[in-house]
């Protein structure tokens, strides 16, 4: 006996990727009864078991292994096939599969593909909202945006902006640590939150103009790291033209910082001549370059003292 279905082998990779049933269901846009039906079938087609169920997870067996191997290989094969394919479509309509930071479609982003919709009507677009890793060489994205130094390699690009990062707090929370803000207090015990993407070295820099702060909230997700700083929970780094939008931010001139990120949008090198990608990708940059001061530090915000008046 042998599989000759490619979608149970899929099944097994996605099932030993995941280490379970749940993982690999959401995966493949399926319930975990559909996994667990494609992988007992899979293992009765050759009368070989291909996962050991353990507390730990799901471990794969010798076959198992050799099965998660072949898969790999056809998978590959297949998505060189896929990429060629699109790499030759010379329309501008289908579908684009894009990838966006959590963070910024309510900056901006919105109004971008609004604009873009009416300028290409026959281009449809799939948005998904994440701030985490995105495969463009497996084609789970045709065009991604990231916030990262430069495009690895195999993908092509454009920067979209130079994003500028400074200290932010509440207004009340500035007015509550006046006397810090202004150096009267050296001692004092800053609030700060960080969330998952706030490196280190961002929370030493805030550290050297107050040698007393401490983290009281850490965030894994970055949606819910801007709502905390608009509340007052504490200081912490953020985007300027996303803590521009918020009148009640302030930015803390004794913490100020030189940090910068680029913005790109990132598709798969062989697909950027396909005419639907390479115009998402054009069209966002000349948006972007049209409001390229707004990712800038402000000059003119400035923290507050407990009066309410600029220090």
């Amino acid at each position: 006996m042998s599989i000759e279905d490619w979608s149970l082998l899929r099944s097994v990779l996605a099932v030993s990727r995941h280490r379970g049933l749940a993982g690999a269901a959401k995966t493949l846009g399926v319930n975990q009864a559909t996994i667990s039906r494609q992988l007992a079938k899979a293992e009765a087609s050759v009368g070989l078991r291909f996962f050991d169920r353990l507390s730990t997870g799901m471990q794969p067996t010798r076959a198992g292994l050799a099965a998660i191997e072949a898969a790999e290989k056809i998978e590959a094969s297949i998505l060189t096939l896929d990429t060629s394919l699109a790499g030759f479509d010379t329309g501008a309509s289908g579908m684009v599969r894009l990838s966006i930071p959590l963070s910024i479609m309510e900056h901006g982003l919105a109004d971008d593909i609004a604009a873009f919709r009416d300028a290409y009507p026959e281009i449809h677009l799939e948005i998904s909202s994440d701030d985490g890793l995105v495969s463009l060489g497996e084609r789970s994205a045709d065009v991604a945006i990231r916030a990262q130094d430069k495009p690895a390699s195999g993908l092509w690009g454009r920067k979209l902006a130079t994003m500028e990062y400074q200290f932010y707090g509440s207004a009340r929370l500035c007015e509550e640590w006046s006397d810090a803000l202004a150096g009267r207090d050296p001692g004092a015990s800053m609030p700060m939150i960080q969330s998952a993407g706030t490196p280190p070295s961002a929370l030493d820099e805030f550290k050297k103009a107050f040698p007393e702060a401490r983290t009281v909230v850490a965030c894994a997700r970055l949606d819910e790291y801007t709502p905390l700083l608009r509340r007052g929970v504490g200081f912490g780094l953020s985007p300027c033209f996303i803590a521009s939008a918020y009148p009640e931010l302030r930015m803390v001139e004794r913490a100020r910082t030189t940090r910068t990120k680029a913005l790109w949008a990132l598709l798969h090198a062989d697909l950027m001549d396909t005419p639907r990608f390479r115009l998402l990708v054009d069209f966002l940059a000349q948006r972007y370059a049209e409001r390229a001061p707004l990712f800038a530090t402000p000059r003119h915000d400035q923290p507050m003292d407990a009066s309410g008046g600029d220090i």
